[in-house]
């Protein structure tokens, strides 16, 4: 079972949309995002995302298990805290805010500018961290 979502007005970090990259220190390399969330301005998004989670592991039979399930929506405070018990920085642009992110080992996303017009390798520039964005995520089980 999955679930597409849109999430509207949100911060990209991180996008590895037109080229695979490993994490340092793995050699997982996948296609991914950050997405950064203001939970008062994107409240409409933290619910779409918080309800699309319980809808997908009910589907999925997990219902019993849903209160120990990690949500794909992380705050960024707690985020930090991780960070900086492991010994590295924390992020300041996290501070009170919530990350989702998405990635996938096998299929690139689609990109495509605010006109709907496919952005490709050429003009893969438009899209950087710190752009603001629409995106569908798939949720899946």
């Amino acid at each position: 079972m999955s679930e597409s979502i849109r999430i509207e007005n949100v911060t990209i970090c991180y996008p590895h949309l037109f080229e695979k990259h490993a994490a340092p220190g793995t050699t997982n390399a996948k296609y991914s995002a950050e997405f950064i969330l203001d939970p008062i301005r994107n409240q409409e998004s933290c619910a779409a995302v918080s309800e699309a989670f319980k809808r997908v592991a009910i589907a999925a039979g997990k219902a019993d298990n849903l209160p120990y399930m990690k949500s794909p929506l992380k705050n960024g405070n707690q985020l930090n805290e991780e960070a900086l018990s492991k010994g590295r920085k924390a992020r300041p642009e996290l501070e009170d805010k919530m990350v989702i992110r998405a990635g996938d080992a096998n299929y690139a996303p689609s990109v495509v500018s605010a006109r709907m017009q496919p952005i490709g390798e050429a003009q893969r520039d438009q899209v950087f961290g710190g752009c603001i964005v629409n995106a569908f995520i798939d949720l899946f089980y």
